[in-house]
Order: structure tokens, then sequence, then C-alpha cells
């Protein structure tokens, strides 16, 4: 009974256990039931845990101020975390992130009436590594009802991060639920794109109104220019300024008067001092001083108005013509920005004339020209030219850029928007020449025409570009815009004319030079064809008398030649047969020289002839030159014979001056070899024909060739070669200079190599070299918490389109039950750059000591190519309540072909 009564005891105890731990189980459920209801509000968290549904599992900087709550009215779940006064609290978790990635980092939050912070410099948002604080964004003080509160941050460097929520409260207590940490840099991408668009929608529709508007100001301006022109025709600007140079002549004529008076005054003064010193009355001096007074007040006012007056009449000289601006400055306000943002501003400390000046800046760091557009677009003339002119000065204190320049002119544009900038002025440092110092410039800037009807002002202020470059201020006053466009036309007209005479002078001139040259020559000449008269008196006998003296010289060389040819004739030799034979050999030698060219030939004929048959050999030399630069020279040889047909060769050698020439004609051509016993032509020409009986060609280039039967050693071909046969595709074989080729049913034995290729059959071989599907194993790593190790390893590419795998087992220790005994690890694989990271949790609520293990893998493709792909797998423990050991085993990389036909 005793023993019965002890079993039912035991067993009772074991009961009450298994209750327990069932109760345990069912709660550490409803934990994980409640935190996977959270999570899933928030897809994409990379925080574990982050509704506390779980305690304290995956944070780590629990205290005894830093605690998980049990709250009536949570944000979601049952859980919170509570953070009180007393001390400094920092709970947090560690992610891993990556540079140029934007990270969102958000916690629903409230605290108890009467909360007060003690240090807000640490009641924030906390983001830190190895090396210290990365961020932080303050928070705080909440309201009792739960409120979102948020940060962004856009991550400066890849590494593991610890995101954390701090407090330091003198009184009261924080709660925060539902804490999350998100990737959001598509997000963000996402919204600027929309706001760039909705943007550019309201700049298109204001730009539409604007056009609207802009025709309508448009239509108005052009019937404004009519009368305006009308006006300038009158000249009304020549009527203002005689009116205003009337009033001021005549407000001169005014001081004349005053100061006349104010002289007059002072004699009287004077006398008066005089009759004073004789004890006059003092109240006549006190009266005429007040008197004297006023009128010198009433001077000081006029002078003051003529001052003004003729500053208005130079201003409103200068404003003159000026399309776009006043020149002057002067109608704007101090500070007032005409353009460029904001660099080119108004001011009254510096000036020219008048009050104020133009204030033109290039900022610094900038990187670009610092365009400036002032005014509003005109319509101009597609051929507009306008001459600016100004005043510039650069004080003392800028220091700007070596080469810096600062270019004046307009800014023109067509139709369809297109551009183009044309400067009248570049002021640089070596045309201002000094600081401190007003220096006047001039220019002309030309439209360039291609529909380009509208222009505005445009200024650029150039300098060295980049961060770390200076910038510089120039001022400029009295500026001066005129359309000069018909005065420039005029002006180029007239420099042209002028040109024209000037040219027209010189070449009269030379040909005054060239008419005494040849006058001299004529003299010259006339004292030689005395002589020559001289010798034609003496040869007049034979011929007729001479016209004039040129002909005289002529007729003479002609009697040179006439004489010569007599005397050749002489040697001509005829040799005549008795029987009905004849052979004759006949020579002639003519020479002819004028003062425009001369010539000399000379021929040599042999003929025999016997009855209708006949043959001969002529030799024929001639050379040419004359005034024109023709020169030419020729030698040939021809034979022929007659035999009821006509059958020669001849061969001619020629050079005109620019060219030579070697021509052979003959209806067969050969080469013979003296030295053989028998004389065996090498080489016989036939027609288009060539033909050689035997023949080595060192270095040749054939278009077109059909060889039958041969031998050639080395041979290179400037196309492709082929067979005669050749049908692309189905019948014959090419060779291509390229090296491509093409053959039909052909057998290959030996090395073949090739980069690619297709085979449309059946492949028999008894091995492959290349990946098809190539595996390697690894060693096994080894982690314990709070630890991060790595296995790498490469794969050689061969060329090929390949799919590879890294695969393992992480096989991680447990040490009993309890969620204050799990733990959180992070594996991540990376194969040429493609990364992914597994986490993975070892919950040990239900799970007694022992090992826990995963299969995890992961696939990348990579391209066809022959990169070294480096790849690795990386183990961390991440921070966990108890010290863990965890192995990556089975670590296995395989490579195989990709896209592989049989799949579907």
């Amino acid at each position: 009974m005793n023993t019965l009564q002890n079993q039912v005891t035991e067993q009772g105890k074991t009961l009450s256990a298994q209750g327990d731990s069932l109760t345990q189980l069912s709660n550490s459920l409803s934990q994980t039931a409640a935190d996977i209801d959270a999570s899933g509000k928030m897809p994409g968290n990379l925080i574990v845990n982050g509704s506390f549904e779980r305690g304290a599992a995956g944070f780590t900087g629990w205290s005894s101020t830093a605690t998980v709550a049990d709250l009536q009215v949570p944000h979601s779940g049952n859980k919170a975390l509570k953070m009180s006064a007393g001390q400094s609290n920092l709970v947090g978790q560690e992610i891993s992130i990556t540079q140029g990635r934007t990270y969102r980092m958000g916690v629903w939050a409230k605290q108890d009436p009467g909360t007060t912070i003690k240090d807000a410099g640490n009641t924030k948002f906390r983001v830190a590594d190895s090396t210290g604080l990365l961020v932080g964004s303050n928070y705080g003080p909440f309201s009792s009802g739960w409120q979102l509160v948020t940060f962004d941050w856009k991550a400066t460097k890849t590494t593991t991060a610890s995101f954390q929520l701090t407090t330091f409260l003198s009184a009261g207590a924080m709660y925060f639920d539902d804490f999350h940490v998100l990737d959001v840099t598509d997000e963000k991408d996402i919204a600027a794109n929309a706001g760039a668009i909705s943007q550019m929608n309201t700049r298109v529709t204001a730009a539409e109104g604007a056009i609207t508007t802009q025709a309508q100001q448009l239509t108005k301006l052009s019937g404004d220019l009519a009368v305006t022109n009308a006006a300038v025709s009158k000249k009304a600007e020549q009527s203002a300024v005689t009116g205003l140079t009337t009033r001021m002549t005549s407000a001169e004529g005014k001081l004349d008067s005053q100061s006349q008076q104010l002289t007059s005054l002072q004699n009287s003064l004077t006398t008066m001092n005089t009759e004073l010193g004789k004890k006059a009355d003092t109240s006549a001096v006190s009266s005429l001083t007040g008197r004297v007074s006023q009128v010198e007040n009433t001077i000081t006012s006029q002078s003051q108005s003529i001052t003004s007056l003729t500053s208005t009449i130079n201003t409103i000289r200068t404003q003159g013509a000026n399309p776009w601006v006043d020149g002057t400055f002067e109608s704007y306000s101090d500070g007032q920005v005409l353009g460029g943002n904001g660099t080119a501003v108004v001011v009254a400390s510096q000036k020219f004339t008048g009050g104020k000046s133009l204030k033109l800046r290039r900022d610094e760091n900038n990187s670009g020209n610092s365009d400036k557009q002032l005014g509003t677009w005109q319509s101009v003339r597609e051929d507009a030219k306008f001459r600016f002119e100004f005043w510039a000065m650069m004080p003392a204190d800028q220091a700007p850029s070596s080469g810096w320049t600062t270019l004046v002119g307009i800014q023109s544009q067509n139709a369809a928007g297109k551009n183009a900038w044309q400067a009248a002025v570049t002021v640089s440092e070596a045309s201002l020449g000094a600081r401190d110092k007003w220096v006047k410039f001039t220019g002309i800037a030309s439209n360039n025409g291609a529909g380009r009807t509208r222009a505005v002002v445009w200024i650029s202020t150039r300098g060295a570009t980049g961060n770390g470059t200076p910038g510089y201020s120039l001022y400029i006053d009295d500026l001066v815009i005129t359309d000069v466009t018909d005065a420039k036309a005029a002006q180029d007209a007239s420099d042209a004319t002028a040109s024209a005479v000037s040219g027209l002078t010189a070449r009269v001139t030379d040909a005054e030079g060239k008419i005494t040259a040849q006058a001299q020559q004529q003299t010259a000449l006339a004292t030689k064809v005395d002589n020559a008269n001289s010798r034609v008196d003496n040869m007049a006998k034979t011929l007729s008398d001479s016209q004039s003296t040129q002909a005289s010289l002529n007729t003479s060389l002609q009697s040179q030649i006439d004489a010569q040819a007599a005397a050749n004739i002489k040697n001509q030799t005829t040799l005549d047969n008795t029987i009905k034979s004849v052979a004759s050999i006949t020579s002639t030698q003519q020479t002819h020289a004028t003062a425009l060219e001369a010539l000399a030939t000379q021929q040599t004929t042999l003929t025999s002839s016997v009855g209708d048959l006949s043959a001969s050999v002529q030799n024929t030399a001639k050379t040419v030159a004359d005034v024109n630069g023709t020169v030419s020279s020729l030698w040939s040889m021809k034979v022929e014979t007659v035999n009821g047909k006509n059958v020669g060769a001849g061969i001619t050698l020629g050079s005109n001056g620019e060219t030579s020439d070697m021509i052979l004609y003959a209806d067969r051509f050969s080469l013979f070899n003296r030295n053989n016993a028998t004389a065996v032509p090498v080489m016989i020409a036939e027609g288009n024909e060539l033909y050689i009986d035997t023949a080595r060609i060192k270095n040749s280039s054939l278009t077109t060739a059909k060889i039958a039967d041969g031998s050639i050693t080395n041979a290179k071909i400037g196309n492709e070669i082929r067979s005669n046969d050749f049908v692309d595709g189905s019948r014959g074989w090419r060779i291509a200079k390229d090296g491509s080729s093409q053959f039909n049913n052909v057998i290959v034995r030996g090395r073949v190599e090739a980069n690619s290729g297709v085979f449309r059959g059946t492949v028999q071989a008894d091995s492959f070299i290349g990946d098809i599907a190539v595996a390697k194993s690894y060693d096994s790593l080894t982690f314990r918490r709070n630890q991060t190790v790595q296995r790498n390893g490469a794969y050689q590419n061969r060329g090929y389109s390949m799919t590879v795998v890294l695969a393992c087992t992480l096989v991680c220790q447990t040490y009993g039950t309890g969620s204050g005994l799990g733990y959180t690890s992070d594996i991540t694989f990376n194969i040429g750059g493609q990364e992914v990271t597994r986490r993975i949790f070892v919950d040990a609520g239900n799970i007694t000591g022992g090992t826990t293990a995963f299969e995890l893998r992961f696939a990348a493709r990579l391209d066809a190519d022959y990169n070294n792909v480096g790849f690795f797998i990386r183990a961390s423990g991440r921070t966990a309540a108890i010290d863990y050991t965890c192995t990556v085993e089975n670590i296995t990389a395989t490579a195989f072909r990709t896209d592989s036909s049989s799949f579907s």
C-alpha cells in the first residue's frame, strides 16, 4: 500500500510538472501567435520581435528600468517596452545595412502623465556600429495616447548597426510598441518620381497659361511697337532731351540771376558792415543777414534741382535705345534682383555715374557658366546686330580663379526653342588692367540667323568649376545697347567698297609695273630685231619682204628652219632598183621655234616592197615645249608587213610632264631565254590572256582567277577563295580573308578549335572539357554569439551561362527549454555580388538540449563570360542571453549550365 501510495505521489508530481510545461508551452504559443499577428501588420520589418510579444527575445540592453510590461491598452498585442526614470536606458537590435540604402526607423510611443525628460540628447532614436554613433534623432515628450514617431536615414556605409531606443527621464515612464526598421529606398524613389511628375504637370499647366498670356501680351506689344516706332521716327526722345535741356538752360539762367542778386546783396552787406562800424542799427544787420540766408537757401535748392535735372538727362540719354533694361540702373531699387537667381543685383555700394550699378556675382564651388538673363524676351531680326557699351570694375578685395572671364551679349532662340549665345564683349583680368578702376568696353553681338527671332540680354560670369573653387563679383554701369543692324550692313558695304578700291589700285599699280617691264623687253627685243633685220637683209634675196618687226623675226626663224630642211633633203638617200622592187631609207629632221613654243622631230623610215608585198620599220622621236607649261616627249618603234592583210607590232614610250607610259602592241607577246639551246617562249600574250610556262610569283594580287591544275606553295588571298561549284548552305567550299569558311560534307581529323558551334544530330565524344556540371565542397565553419566567420571560394567561368548554387547545413546547439535560451543567427550567401541573408531563429521554447539543423541554399545566374567569380558564405551570431555555438557544415558549391532546352 505504501509503495502504491508513493507511486501515486510521484505520478502526481510528474503530472503537475507536465501541466506546468503545457501551460508554459501554451503561453509561448500565445506569445508567438501574437508576435506573428503584429509582424504581419508591418511587412518588411527588419526588427525581430518588434511588438515585444515574445518578451526580451532579439533585443539587448535590458535593465531594471527597461522592461517588457503587460498593458491594458497596448498598441497591438498585449505587451510593450517600458522605460522608467532613474537612469539612462538603451534597448536595441543589430541589423545588417547597405551603403546608399534609405532606412525608416519608427515606433509607436506614449508616456505617463508627469513624465519629464532629464537629458534630451539621450532620449532619441540611435544608430551605431562598432566605430561609434552613426546617426541620432530626438523624440518626445509624448501624449498619453499612442502616437507614431519615425526617422528616415540614408546609410553612409555597409555595416552591422544597432538600431536603439533610448531614454533618460527624471520622472515618469515612456512606453514603446511595434518598433520597426524598414528599407524604404524604393518607396522614396517612387515618391520622388511622383512628386517630380506632379511638379512637372504644374509647371506645364503654368507654362501653358503663361504662353496664352504672353501671346496676348505679344499682340498688345506688336501694336505698341508700331506706335513706338512712329514716335521714334518723329525723334520723340530727341524732343524730350531738347525739352529737358531747355529746362536746364532756364534753370541755369535763373541761377545766374540769383548769383547776381547774391553779389549785389554781398556788396550791400559790405556797405552795411562799413556803416555798422559807425555803430549802425543791429536790427538792420539781422534783417539783411536773414535775407542773404534766404537767397542762399534758394540758390542751394535750385542748384540741387539743376544737379538732379542733369542726372535725369544723363539717365535718359543712357537709357535711350536700350531695348531690354535700364542701363543706368537708376530706376531700380537697391538690392533689386534682375536675373541669374540672385547673381545679378542692383546695388548702391558701387557706381560709375549716378547712384547705382549692377553687381554680377559668380558663387564659390560653381560647376557651370553662371549664366544670367536680363530683361524680357524681345523680337529681333535674324541678322540683328547690337552694339554693347558699358563701364566695368572689379574691387581690390576680389580673388577670382586664374583665367576668369565675363561674357556680355545676347541669347537668341528660334521657334523650336533652340538657343544660341553671342558675346559682344569679354571682360578679363587683362582687359580690366587694374582693380578699383572703371574701364569702358564696347563690342557688337551678331544674331546668327537660323530662325532665331527672339532674344534677351545674356551675361556669363565664368571661372574655375567644381568644389573648392573661388567666386568673384564684377560691377557694370552705364550699359547702352543699340540696334546697329542697318548701320553695320552699311559699314560692311562701305568696307567692302573700300577694300575693292584698294585692291583695284594695287592691281593697276602692278599692271603699270608690268607695262614698264614689257616696254623694257620690247626695247631689248627691238635691239635683237635690229640685229635680226641685218641677217634678214642678208637673206632677203630668197624670202619675201617682212611686214613688221615681229613678222621679220618669225620670217627669219622660218628661214632658218627652211634652210635646215633644205640641208636635210640633201642628206636623203633614195635607192631605186631597176627591177620591180623598191627599197628606201627616208630620214627627216625638223625644228620649229617661235616666241610661244619650240618643237623638234626626227623620223627614220625603212621600206621594202616587191609588187603588192611590203614591209616597213619606222622610228620616231618628238619633243615639244611651250609657254603654257606644256612639255612632252615621245619615242616609238613600229614594224608592219602587208601580205593580203596588215600585221604590225610596236613599242611607244612617252611622257607629258605628269605621267609616263610604255605601250606595247602585238598579236603575241613572248619572252625568250637566250641561254637555252632551244629558244622556248616563257610567256605568251594572246588577246586578253597571258600564258606563262613556269612562274614563281613572290607577291601578287589577283582579283579573279581560275586555276585548273597547279601547285601554289604560298599564297595570300585578298578577299576569298572558293570552289567553282560553291552554293551557300548546300554545296562546295569557301574560305574568306576574315577567317570565316564553309565546307559542305567535310571530314576533319586531328585537333579542332572553335568558339561556338551547332551540331544537328548525334555528337559522340570520349570526354568533355568545359563546365556542364561541376561541384566542390568546402570546410565547415564554427561560430558563437557575437562572432562572424566566412568561407570564401571562386568559380572560373569558361564562356557559358551558368547557374551557381551555394548550399550548407546550419547546425545549432540548443540548451534546454525556455524563451530566454533562444537566439538568432544570420547566414549570408554572396555569388559575384548577388547576395541574400537568411536569418535563422532557434526557438528554445519547446526544444530540449541537443542540436537543430537547417538546410540552406542560394542560386545565382552568371553571364556567358570568362570571369573568375568570387563567392562566400558568412555566418554571424547575433546577441543573445546565452553564449551558444553553431556549425556551418556540408558547404557545397555547384555549377551547371543554364537555360537547358530540356526544360519548358
